[in-house]
């Protein structure tokens, strides 16, 4: 991802999220919707998590990883369909509800 499209329209826009956002941005990353977990799949999908998480970090963004996450549930239930079931979301709104109450107790608390 150094070099290519992606990047550069990524980048752009967290130039504009950025000139609207009071608040801290959060970036939740990829899951694996094939339901296939063969090791170049799981390259694959690491490999864009960890460039994700790196220009998320270069930018001061939150990156949620939850990758592993929705790997180690049963979230894809529906081999005719990509989207996760409602577990999965579920799972993803209490990672980030996790780390908004870590982010909040922190500014509170550790001023």
């Amino acid at each position: 991802m150094e070099n290519d499209e992606k990047k550069v329209d990524l980048e752009s826009l967290i130039v504009e999220l950025k000139k609207y956002s009071i608040n801290d941005i959060i970036f939740i990353g990829y899951y694996n919707p094939l339901q296939t977990y063969t090791s170049d799949v799981d390259e694959y999908f690491c490999y864009i998590n960890e460039k994700l998480s790196n220009l998320m970090k270069n930018n001061n963004i939150v990156y949620l990883d939850i990758y592993e996450e929705i790997k180690a549930g049963d979230y894809l239930d529906n081999p005719k369909n990509y989207h996760i079931n409602t577990n999965g979301y579920l799972k993803i709104a209490n990672l980030l509800l996790k780390y908004l109450e870590k982010a909040w107790f922190n500014k509170i608390y550790l001023l």
